[in-house]
């Protein structure tokens, strides 16, 4: 199955990485392996041997591929976002959604608008937007704000 976009990987300056590992450790952890990938990443010339140089997540969790790109936002050098083919494919998990990407995929626009405005007032940082994307937290806060009785109360 190939690759399903969703706008909730990338928020303006909010990156996700919650589908990009397993079993998180603490965040300053996860920056560190980060680190060493983005430093990794720069010694390959070519991105399909920089992703085949092992397949195994890092100690703490993450994908050995998460990087800080360019734009210095957390991400995956092989995503298609970030190429004009998908790299990921048969190397991770790419049809992967988390709860509220997929719902989100499915709402009209003004739901979309809601969940996106709740999510920016909540004021993340990347580690625990990915954290409460991965576990369903954010989905299930909003599903209850928005879906009790007096509507006018919702995001």
């Amino acid at each position: 199955m190939p690759y399903t976009e969703s706008k909730l990987c990338q928020i303006d300056s909010l990156s996700c990485i919650g589908c990009c590992g397993h079993h998180f450790k603490s965040k300053e952890e996860l920056e560190l392996a980060i680190k060493k990938n983005t430093e990794e990443f720069g010694h390959f010339a070519d991105k399909v041997e920089f992703m085949n140089r092992s397949a195994k997540l890092r100690d703490c969790g993450i994908c050995r591929n998460i990087i800080y790109l360019e734009n210095g936002r957390i991400g995956c050098p092989l995503h298609p976002k970030e190429n004009e083919v998908d790299f990921r494919e048969g190397h991770c998990v790419t049809e992967h959604l988390c709860k509220a990407a997929f719902e989100f995929n499915l709402w009209d626009k003004q739901k979309q608008k809601s969940f996106l405005g709740f999510i920016k007032k909540k004021n993340l940082d990347w580690y625990d937007y990915s954290i409460k994307m991965d576990n369903d937290a954010i989905i299930e806060e909003f599903d209850s704000l928005f879906s009790s009785a007096d509507k006018s109360l919702a995001p």
